[in-house]
C-alpha cells in the first residue's frame, strides 16, 4: 500500500529508510532522546508517509507524538490502521521474521528456539506465554502491554482495540481511518477513499499494488509456510474471535455516532482463516 500511495498521490516516503523510520517505536522502548525536528529530517517535504507498522500496537507511541506536537498542528495529523486477520498476521509476520534470521518469540522458562521452528511451534510458543500471564479482554490495560510485550509480541499485536483506543487518547478519531487489509484487493476504490480522508487528489496513474514487500535486505535461505494445521487455527481463533467481536462493535458504534472519518467505509468481519490437515502427514 505504501507504494500505491506515494506513486499515484506522490506522497513522499523517509529519505533514509525505504518505508519505515520507526523513529517513535526507538523512542517509547529503548527510551531515546527526541525531538520532533528530529522526525522531520526523515522527510524531504511536506506530504510524506511513515508506514511504521510497530507506531500501531505501542501504546506509548500515540502519546509522545501528541505531546511532542504544538496543539495548533495535532489537528493537521491523518493516521491509516490497516488491521489484517489476527491469524494471517500472524503468519505473514512468522515467516517475515524467520527470513531474517529472528528468534524473537523464545520464552524463558516456556519456550526455547533451534532456529527451524514451524509456525505451530511458534504458535503454541505464544499461546503458552498468553496463558500463563493469564490476559483477558477485561485485565488488558497500557501497563500489562508494556510490561509484557516481548512474551505476547506475537499474539497481542492481533488485540486490535486497544490499540486504536491508545490512538484515540490522543489523536481525535475523524484523523484516524481504520482499514481491512481485504480492502487492498480492490484499489482503485480504496485509494478513492483515502485520497478524500488525506485531502489529496490522485494522479492520472494507473493504480496498482506490488506483488509483494518492496524493503529489501538480506535475508536468510528458509522454507516459507504457507498452511497452517486446524488444530492450530482453532486454537489461535479462540484467543482472536473475542477480541475481533469487540473490534467490530466499537467501529459500528464509530460509524453510527459519525465519529469515524468520512469516506471510512464500513468494516467488514474477518473470515475463518483456512487450514490444512494434510500438511501433517
Amino acid at each position: 500500500m505504501f507504494s500505491m500511495l506515494t506513486y499515484t498521490m506522490e506522497l513522499c516516503g523517509p529519505i533514509l529508510t525505504s518505508k519505515e523510520t520507526h523513529f517513535w517505536d526507538a523512542v517509547a522502548l529503548q527510551h531515546r532522546n527526541f525531538s520532533l525536528p528530529d522526525y522531520f529530517k526523515f522527510f524531504p517535504k511536506p506530504n510524506c508517509l511513515d508506514a511504521s507498522p510497530n507506531h500501531l500496537s505501542i501504546p506509548l507511541v500515540p502519546y509522545i507524538l501528541g505531546q511532542s506536537m504544538p496543539i495548533t498542528v495535532r489537528p493537521a495529523v491523518k493516521l491509516i490502521a490497516v488491521l489484517r486477520e489476527p491469524i494471517a498476521r500472524e503468519l505473514s509476520l512468522y515467516n517475515h521474521e524467520r527470513a531474517n534470521g529472528y528468534d524473537w518469540w523464545v520464552a524463558p522458562g516456556i519456550c526455547s528456539a533451534s532456529g527451524s521452528e514451524t509456525f505451530e511451534q511458534f504458535a503454541n510458543c505464544q499461546l503458552a506465554s498468553y496463558r500463563t500471564l493469564n490476559v483477558s479482554i477485561a485485565q488488558y490495560d497500557d501497563a500489562q502491554r508494556v510490561l509484557f510485550r516481548e512474551f505476547l509480541y506475537g499474539i497481542w499485536k492481533g488485540l486490535y482495540v486497544p490499540h486504536l483506543d491508545a490512538w484515540r487518547r490522543s489523536f481525535s478519531r475523524r484523523q484516524l481511518y481504520v482499514m481491512s487489509y481485504d480492502t487492498l484487493s480492490t484499489p482503485e476504490e480504496m485509494a478513492t477513499n483515502l485520497a478524500k480522508f488525506l485531502g489529496l487528489y490522485p494522479l492520472e496513474r494507473k493504480v496498482w499494488l506490488p506483488a509483494r514487500n518492496t524493503q529489501k535486505r538480506e535475508r536468510r535461505e528458509y522454507t516459507k509456510q504457507y498452511t497452517i494445521t486446524c488444530a492450530i487455527r482453532d486454537d489461535l481463533q479462540a484467543v482472536f474471535e473475542p477480541w475481533n467481536d469487540r473490534l467490530y462493535r466499537t467501529l459500528r458504534v464509530d460509524q453510527q455516532l459519525a465519529l469515524a472519518p468520512e469516506h471510512e467505509p464500513p468494516f467488514p468481519e474477518f473470515g475463518l482463516h483456512p487450514c490444512d490437515d494434510a500438511r501433517l502427514s
